[in-house]
């Protein structure tokens, strides 16, 4: 009997998930992030996300490298955790650039993008401060969302 509860479960789990695939996200604790940061901040986007004359290419997800446009989204900062205590801050990240018609994309990156609306959701970020002033996600700009920027329900 249990030989066959065994096969039986396997059976249903191969069955249950055929298209399950997923790709390998290196996700630092909290205390690594904390540390890695030079900003850490409970906010809000206060203007939608839009595109800067940037173009360049993630090389760290596959071959052939990723196209990206760079773009930013201004933030209103609720409650400053790690560095300097301003009010405003601006966030430099990416999307996706456009591709071919005949390119699929497969567990690509988790990237963000925010719109114009009265509610904006809250986000804890950690983030790293570049040359210009800006502020970049700490893990790196392959997937943001699901490492440096989290939302924050309730609040």
């Amino acid at each position: 009997m249990p030989r066959f509860a065994l096969a039986t479960a396997l059976v249903v789990i191969t069955a249950a998930f055929p298209f399950t695939d997923a790709r390998n996200i290196s996700v630092p604790t909290y205390d690594d992030l904390f540390a890695k940061s030079d900003f850490v901040v409970i906010a809000r986007p206060i203007t939608a996300t839009r595109d800067t004359p940037e173009h360049n290419a993630i090389r760290d997800i596959g071959d052939p490298p990723l196209p990206v446009i760079g773009v930013i989204t201004d933030f209103e900062a609720i409650f400053v955790i790690k560095g300097p205590k301003r009010k405003r801050f601006t966030l430099h990240h990416y999307r996706w650039a456009p591709v071919k018609k005949d390119v699929v994309m497969v567990n690509g990156p988790a990237f963000v993008s925010y719109d114009a609306k009265p509610i904006q959701p809250t986000l804890l970020m950690f983030l790293t401060r570049e040359r210009d002033g800006r502020f970049a996600p700490t893990a790196g700009q392959t997937d943001p969302a699901a490492v440096s920027i989290h939302v924050i329900e309730g609040l």
